[in-house]
This record gives structure tokens, C-alpha cells and sequence, in this order.
């Protein structure tokens, strides 16, 4: 072996074993046992024990939202910040059109006194909020809301709600069970896709047409890849209490990096579940119970008994490089956007899916049995990652791509 070969393995054995960075305490931040977090561009909400706080540049500063009720505490952004929204137990909920500088209560607050659970946004413009009473909707910024059909018992609580590829799925005890139902509507009618009647799904995060639930009673993460016909945990390596428990608070996806909030701090994957390693560099302890996952362009932010912040581009390089497996080349790389994948033995529909650093998926292609080009031209200068992976969403390799 030369001398080149042995200085590159050992800075690529140093460079995973660094785990990139580390997370920071976001000292500054003025409350405690946090429950929600909800960020875009510069602008951070979390919600806590003592109300609601703002930051306007990314958690440098915060002030107290004032005029709420101290138990507001469940925040939403859409992605344009046209509005946002809180919620809180017993009050309903409150709407802002100019980042939380004034909130109001929307004319038609038909739920105003239930427990609010989650919510989320749909295809840009049509919300949705789950309560302990039903789950509603408004696509007029919030001005009006009406409680959305589902099956033969609307009024059940719901317990979490999930978007992806302009489907909605919500679950909770709707219809006499624990049900997951989706719209392909933006709410206008419901199908149940699965009966779940031996767990609930207290989070929901889906990728592509790949459902992930976090369980209760305790028992991981469920996987679905052909849309709620069969169900698969997948928790190697998640941490499990002494009764094998595996408590999950929170799930999350960036990309097609999984991210879970659990009592021993966060755990990301970056295989749609396989395998799951422990990120918990910096904290004040290695198992701090982690509530609340948010994240905007630049920053993600973990909160528990505090408020933790790491740079979301050394989140989104987690693994690839110690986890590319090396079946598949890629040439040139670097190269002006046009790229050659080579790759033996993949499985039949195997995909190259590709992101950019905020974790956005912009190509996506089948690959040829033997050589796939694929033109990312018209993209801006900069680091993308790709994944290659099975039609069941399998992960075969995934890597770094360079447009100069």
C-alpha cells in the first residue's frame, strides 16, 4: 500500500469518527421543558412550560409572545410564512399573517375549547389541525374551519397527522380503533388504509409513499412501504429501557434522513429505518429526553429540559461518507452537472433519488441495468447528495455530488 493510500484511509477514518460537530446549547433561549418547535428562515418558535417565545434570528435573542394564553404552546409554519399558528390546550387556537408581531382568533373557532393535538399543511395553502374532538380544516389562511369526515366516527382524537406527495394521513382513535386514513383530496374525503388496532401513532413522518410511525404502547418505529397493506418495525439500534421499551417522542424527516426524538436523545437514519445511530454529541448528558424536532434552512433544533441547535448541512452529511457501500460509480465527480451512474447487480425499479443540502429532493430517475446519465445542469453550483435505492425503498448506496 502507498503513502497516498494510507493518509486518505486514515483522514476518512478521522472524519467519521469526528461525527462532524457537535450539538450547542442554545443558551439564550429563556424557558424550559419544551414541547414544540417550529422554524423557517431566521424565524424560530418554541412553545413551553411557561408559553410561547419567539426568535427572529435563529435563536440569537427571544421575546415573549404576549396576549396568549400561557398554555398556548403547539406552533406552525408553512413554508412561505404566509401564516402562522398556535395552539393550545382549551383555547383553541391563534393565527398570525405577519411573524407573530399580532395573533387573532379566526372568526369561525368551532373548536375553540378542544384540546389541540397536531398540526400541518398540505400542499401549500390548506391546513389542518388535529384536536381531541376531530380533525378540521381551513384553506383560507385560517379564517374558517370545518371538521373534515372521517369514517363513521368523526369526533375521535387525533393523535398525529403527516404529508407526502400531496397525500394527507391521519391517525388516532377514529372509528372505533386506531386508524390510519388518507386523502388524496386535500381533505374532502377520507379511505382507511390500514387497521392498527395493537398500536397508536403518537408521530407520523412520511417519505415519498414510505409511512413511518412512531408507536404506542412503546414499541419503535413501524415501516410501510406499499401504503398501509403491511407493517414492519424498524429499530436496530434504538435505545431500549430496562423493560425493552424503545420511547419515541418525536419523529421527523429531512430529506430521506429519519430523525427521532426519544428519552436518550436524538437518533438519526439514514437507510428509511434499517439501522439507527445515536447523535447526541454536546448535550449536557447522552440520554436527555428529547420532546420537539424543528429545523429550517440552515439549523436544526432538538428541546427538552433545553433548547439544543446543530448546522442542519453536517445533520444531512451524517454517514455518507463511512455508508457508501461502494457498488456504485459515479463520473465525473466533480463535473459541470451531467453524471454517469454505474451499478451491478441492482433490483428490479431500483431509483437515484437526489437532494440538495437543505434536504429537497430534486431528481429523481429508475436506473438502466447497466449505465444511467443523469443531467442536473440546471442546478446551482454546490454539494447535492444522492441515494440509490430499491423499489421498496432498500438502501443499495448513496454519496456526494459535486457541480462546479
Amino acid at each position: 500500500m502507498n503513502k497516498t493510500k494510507i493518509i486518505l484511509i486514515y483522514i476518512l477514518s478521522l472524519f467519521c469518527s469526528i461525527g462532524f460537530s457537535q450539538w450547542k446549547l442554545v443558551s439564550t433561549y429563556p424557558g424550559r421543558y419544551i414541547g414544540s418547535i417550529a422554524s423557517n428562515d431566521s424565524i424560530v418558535y418554541v412553545g413551553d412550560a411557561n408559553g410561547l417565545f419567539i426568535s427572529h434570528n435563529n435563536g440569537t435573542t427571544w421575546a415573549s409572545i404576549n396576549g396568549l394564553p400561557k398554555s398556548m404552546s403547539l406552533v406552525q409554519l408553512n413554508d412561505t410564512n404566509a401564516f402562522d399558528i398556535v395552539g393550545g390546550y382549551g383555547y383553541g387556537i391563534y393565527v398570525s399573517g405577519n411573524n407573530g408581531n399580532s395573533w387573532k382568533i379566526p372568526d369561525s373557532n368551532s373548536f375553540a375549547r378542544d384540546t389541540l393535538t397536531t398540526c400541518t399543511v398540505a400542499n401549500g395553502n390548506t391546513l389542518f389541525v388535529g384536536t381531541s374532538n376531530g380533525l378540521y380544516y381551513s384553506n383560507n389562511l385560517g379564517e374558517s374551519w370545518a371538521l373534515c369526515q372521517i369514517g363513521n366516527a368523526p369526533y375521535g382524537s387525533v393523535e398525529s397527522l403527516a404529508v407526502g406527495d400531496s397525500v394527507v394521513y391521519v391517525s388516532g382513535s377514529l372509528s372505533g380503533g386506531y386508524y390510519i386514513y388518507a386523502s388524496y383530496d386535500d381533505g374532502l374525503t377520507w379511505q382507511p388504509i390500514v387497521p392498527i388496532h395493537y398500536f397508536s401513532a403518537i408521530a407520523m413522518t412520511v417519505i415519498d409513499t414510505n409511512i413511518f410511525v412512531a408507536s404506542d404502547p412503546y414499541e419503535g418505529v413501524y415501516y410501510s412501504h406499499n401504503n398501509g397493506k403491511s407493517w414492519d418495525t424498524v429499530n436496530n439500534g434504538l435505545p431500549r429501557s430496562n423493560f425493552g421499551n424503545i420511547y419515541i417522542n418525536t419523529l421527523i424527516h429531512i430529506g430521506t434522513k429519519l430523525i427521532a426524538g426519544t428519552d436518550s436523545g436524538v437518533y438519526i437514519s439514514s437507510n428509511y429505518g434499517k439501522n439507527w445511530n445515536a447523535y447526541n454529541n454536546g448535550f449536557i448528558k447522552p440520554d436527555l429526553q428529547i420532546e420537539a424536532l424543528g429545523y429550517n434552512n440552515t439549523t436544526l433544533f432538538a428541546g427538552g429540559d433545553s433548547l439544543y441547535a446543530i448546522s442542519l448541512s453536517d445533520v444531512l452529511s451524517i454517514n455518507e461518507v463511512a455508508a457508501t457501500s461502494g457498488t456504485a460509480k459515479i463520473y465525473p465527480n466533480p463535473s459541470n452537472g451531467c453524471f454517469t451512474i454505474s451499478i451491478q447487480s441492482i433490483t428490479n425499479k431500483a431509483q437515484v433519488e437526489v437532494y440538495n443540502m437543505l434536504g429537497q429532493s430534486i431528481y429523481r430517475s429508475n436506473l438502466n441495468p447497466i449505465n444511467t446519465y443523469i443531467n442536473l445542469s440546471g442546478q446551482p453550483a454546490g454539494v447535492y447528495l444522492y441515494r440509490i435505492v430499491s423499489e421498496y425503498g432498500e438502501y443499495i448506496a448513496n454519496g456526494k455530488l459535486i457541480i462546479n
